[in-house]
């Protein structure tokens, strides 16, 4: 399970620094301004990213409350200013609310659903690890359930054979319980491993 987190943190990784080129080399070829906005960008997309992404993990698995809806306006409202806080010429006040909501559109929504698709692709693959676990450990359950019952039923015939064969006085009977005992070692000791030949 921490394996998979850990890997989950590591595409986050990746992907958040190849976006942040990626934003470098956009906002360089039309801007002077470039490595403030792109900060401004970055810090814009993490915040609205992990902020739902968040609220999406203290709400996984339950009904979807009021305190839910609430903190999703919150962040739907405070995304667009981060990135207005790092523009060099600050716009008049009807550009500031057209550019205030051209980001909402542009920057906010996208990544609120990004950060939905990774709160459900995360679930998914460990719901399905945590599922293929459970599934494991039923076979193995099983399997040990099997094998404490065969291992009596097997012992009982074989000692009524060789009771069969001692009472016969055959020349087998010595033979028969030494390979018994091989048996019953190899099924006590040795065949716990995970694979046997």
């Amino acid at each position: 399970m921490n394996r998979i987190k850990r890997v989950f943190k590591l595409i986050h990784f990746v992907l958040w620094v190849l976006f942040s080129l990626l934003a470098a080399l956009q906002l360089s070829q039309s801007s002077a301004n470039w490595p403030a906005l792109t900060f401004g960008l970055l810090l814009t997309c993490l915040f609205v990213f992990y902020s739902h992404f968040a609220v999406l993990t203290s709400y996984s698995g339950k009904k979807k409350s009021a305190t839910y809806y609430f903190s999703l306006a919150a962040i739907l409202i405070t995304g667009p200013f981060i990135y207005l806080l790092f523009e060099k010429d600050r716009p008049e006040v009807n550009s500031f609310w057209n550019q205030y909501f051209i980001y909402g559109i542009s920057i906010v929504l996208p990544f609120i659903f990004l950060s939905w698709l990774a709160r459900v692709t995360e679930n998914l693959v460990i719901n399905t690890f945590k599922k293929e676990q459970l599934e494991k450990q039923a076979v193995e359950a099983e399997l040990y359930y099997l094998k404490s019952q065969m291992a009596p039923h097997f012992l009982f015939n074989t000692l009524n054979n060789i009771h069969t064969l001692v009472y016969k006085q055959a020349p087998a009977a010595p033979e028969a319980v030494m390979q018994l005992a091989s048996l019953m070692r190899y099924m006590i000791y040795e065949s716990n491993a995970p694979t046997v030949p």
